[in-house]
């Protein structure tokens, strides 16, 4: 929900720069993983453009994110090389997690704006809450300050 630019927004403000991020990130990953085959240039580059069309409107933290999950083995492991369809279903259940909490996100701020707004008030319930006894209470008490003020007034005498 923050405000980190999409990476379709760096790939058009810098051009290839966004790929060579991406390629970066299969890397880090493709080392961090351990097996004795990693990706190949041809498997990086390929996996960072089809990342880029499919998911270019996600935030590069998002991404960054995604990442950090998969190192962390919420998205499953290689055995014996680096698989780019695996990384691809893995980012496909990254967008579904995602889709559900931005959905979840608009929800609870719909929810919040909603107590926010409070309806106007009622003539019937103003009425009612005249009675209440803390505005009887301050009534009482504007009222004896203003009776008090006219009895101070009473004992000025005027030439």
């Amino acid at each position: 929900m923050g405000g980190a630019p999409t990476l379709g927004l760096v790939r058009k403000a810098f051009g290839s720069t966004a790929e060579a991020w991406l390629v970066i990130q299969l890397a880090e990953l493709s080392e961090y993983a351990g097996v004795k085959e990693k990706l190949t240039t041809r498997q990086l580059t390929d996996t960072a453009l089809l990342i880029q069309q499919m998911y270019g409107h996600f935030k590069v933290t998002e991404l960054m994110l995604f990442f950090r999950q998969f190192k962390s083995g919420r998205y499953g492991r290689f055995y014996g090389s680096v698989d780019p369809m695996l990384i691809m279903t893995a980012l496909k259940t990254f967008a579904e997690e995602r889709a559900e909490k931005i959905s979840l996100y608009a929800r609870e701020r719909e929810k919040a704006a909603e107590a926010s707004a409070s309806p106007p008030i009622k003539p019937s319930e103003w009425k009612a809450r005249r009675g209440h006894p803390v505005d009887m209470a301050i009534s009482k008490i504007i009222t004896s300050s203003h009776s008090d003020n006219e009895t101070d007034r009473s004992k000025i005498q005027t030439p």
